[in-house]
Parts: C-alpha cells; structure tokens; sequence
C-alpha cells in the first residue's frame, strides 16, 4: 500500500531538517476527538506516518504553520468521515464579491459562517488602512510645510509689483480685481505643480508595476520579489483635491493680506 505524502511549508521542512532525498517519513500526532487527558499519552493521542514529497514558500510568518496533506489522510488522523472544519471558494475574476457571499448565506442558512478574504483577515487589513491613513496625514503635514512657499513667492511677487497695483488702481481697477489677478497667479503654480506631480507619480508607480525596480528583500521567502504597487483611481482623486485645496489657501491667504496692506498704505498716503 502507498503511503501518503505531505507538502510542507519551507519554515516546517527547516524546523524539523526533513528533506526530500530521506526516505523516513514523518510522523504526526494529534489529539484523539472526545478523549480525556490521563497519564498515558497513547490513549489520548493519535498518530500516522506520511512521506514528505514536496515544499512551497509563500511568505516567512506563515511558512512554519501550515502544511498540506491528502484529505483522507487528515479525516483519519482527526477522526472525520464526510464533516469539514471550512471550505473555501475562489471566485472567478471581477464577481461580486458581497453578492455572492450573500447568496451562499442564503443557501447554507444560520448555522454557518460565510467569511471573505478581508473578514478572514480583518486584522492585518486594519493594521493596513491604519498605516495608509497614517502616511496619508504625514503627506498633508508635508505639502501644509511645503505650502509655504507658494507664500513665500506670491509674497514677494506682490510687493516686487507693488508699482503695478498702483497704476492698476489708477486705471480704474478695484481691490477685488486685484486680487484675482495675483490669486489666479497662486492657483497656477498649484495647479502646474498638482499636474507635473501627478503625472509623475503615476509615471514612477508604472514604471514599478512594469519593470520591478524596488526589490523586497529576502526574495527567497515571498510570492512577489518586489514591492508591489496598485494605482488607485480614487486615491488619486483624494491627493489632487487635498493639494489643490491646500493650494488654493495658501494662494488666497498672502494675495489677501499684502494687498490690504498696500491699499491701506496707499489710503494714507492719499490723505
């Protein structure tokens, strides 16, 4: 009779220094299903032999976990005949996900759960959206810092022209015209500085999805060997309005200020 095999993760094939070229096989004890713990370890535990016939890496935290078995092996080392502990389905390319996983609850009723990748995983994908949103507010205290220098300029593009104002004023232009005039000035650096920098992100994240630039390190050990990177339409969406809005105030707040004071200046002096 042929003996069964096992696919071990790498980690386990390391941790009990089992290769493939040995002909011994493993053994693997589990508890015996209703039995009591007593002072004999064989009443309360089963074991089975299996051969190991391979190993696969996936990712280092989860490699030293996991193996894989034919399934009539497992049901006699845990005492199953038909039952199943879970059963997992992969769905065909862009479905529904939430609708299908309705549907399932539907036909299977209460007394089963029906888990999606993200639900399985409900912690790590926290852990992630949390890290996301914590570089998202790094980035907005970034360009907040970075917003002043689009202050810095149109300030001294202001003053540099305050003789323009003056004769703008002359010619017949009120205070608001004025002031659009250098607030359409701030808006166009940042609107040339959203677009120019857009393009270049998506450019560099094409070029990684493309060509694998970054590495990750230690190849060995994970599925991808670089970083992996998803162009996102509606994150993109978020960082334009973010910078254009921060743009806008920061346009709004000198054009603002320095003109008053060149008026109230002017004011006097006309007095």
């Amino acid at each position: 009779m042929a003996m069964d095999k096992i696919i071990r993760r790498q980690g386990i094939a390391g941790y009990l220094n089992a290769k493939l070229a040995h002909f011994d096989p493993i053994e693997i004890f589990m508890p015996r299903r209703g039995r009591m713990p007593t002072f004999t370890t064989a009443s309360v535990l089963t074991s089975k032999a299996i051969m190991p016939s391979g190993v696969f890496a996936i990712e280092p935290d989860f490699d030293s976990q996991y193996i894989i078995t034919p399934i009539e092996f497992t049901r006699k080392l845990l005492d199953y005949q038909t039952e199943a502990t879970s059963i997992e389905l992969m769905l065909v390319p862009n479905a529904n996900t939430s609708k299908a996983q309705k549907e399932i609850e539907e036909l299977l009723g209460p007394n089963f759960r029906v888990l999606n990748r993200f639900q399985q995983n409900e912690s790590l994908y926290r852990t992630m959206k949390s890290e996301k949103l914590a570089i998202g507010l790094i980035l907005v205290l970034i360009l907040f810092i970075a917003s002043f220098n689009i202050v810095g300029t149109l300030s001294m593009l202001i003053i540099d022209k305050r003789k323009d104002v003056e004769t703008l004023r002359s010619l017949g232009a009120n205070s608001k015209q004025i002031q659009k005039i250098f607030l359409a000035e701030g808006l166009l650096i940042s609107f040339a500085g959203t677009i120019i920098g857009a393009i270049l992100g998506v450019f560099i994240c094409w070029l990684q999805i493309t060509f694998k630039l970054v590495k990750l390190e230690g190849v060995g050990g994970f599925i991808v060997d670089a970083y992996p990177v998803d162009i996102q339409t509606f994150d993109i969406a978020i960082i334009l309005a973010v910078v254009i809005a921060i743009g806008f105030f920061a346009a709004r707040f000198p054009v603002r200020i320095i003109t008053q004071r060149i008026f109230k200046q002017e004011h006097k002096r006309n007095l």
